[in-house]
């Protein structure tokens, strides 16, 4: 059983798959954020800084908040997988406290691009 540490650094995430672990070091006032799905046993790890892109003007790094971050992770997530005929994202949810940061961005919404960007990766 050989582990792969996998390091997740500020405002970073990274996906890791059957024995692999992510580890992230002085989270303090950061939001670690983890996906994993258990039928395939992979799973990705988030480093969060701030809540939302909307406000800062430099927001390249779409894994520096939580707006964006977690739909990147979920869609690298979704690429990873190999099981074509399962669908990943039936009960998409995000909870109130990223929604509420998120300003205009319902949980509806956010189910309907997670399905979307499945569908795509599928194609892909």
């Amino acid at each position: 059983m050989n582990n792969e540490y996998i390091k997740v650094g500020m405002a970073d995430f990274k996906i890791g798959a059957g024995d692999d672990v992510l580890v992230t070091l002085g989270l303090g006032s950061c939001v670690g954020i983890v996906l994993y799905d258990k039928f395939k046993r992979i799973g990705g790890m988030a480093h969060i800084m701030l809540p939302s892109s909307k406000e800062i003007r430099n927001n390249a790094n779409r894994a520096k908040f939580a707006d964006t971050a977690l739909d990147e992770m979920l869609f690298e997530i979704v690429k990873k997988r190999s099981h074509q005929g399962q669908d990943y994202c039936k009960n998409c949810r995000w909870s109130t406290d990223v929604q509420d940061s998120c300003q205009g961005n319902d949980s509806k919404y956010r189910a309907e691009e997670c399905r979307r960007r499945e569908r795509k990766a599928k194609r892909a």
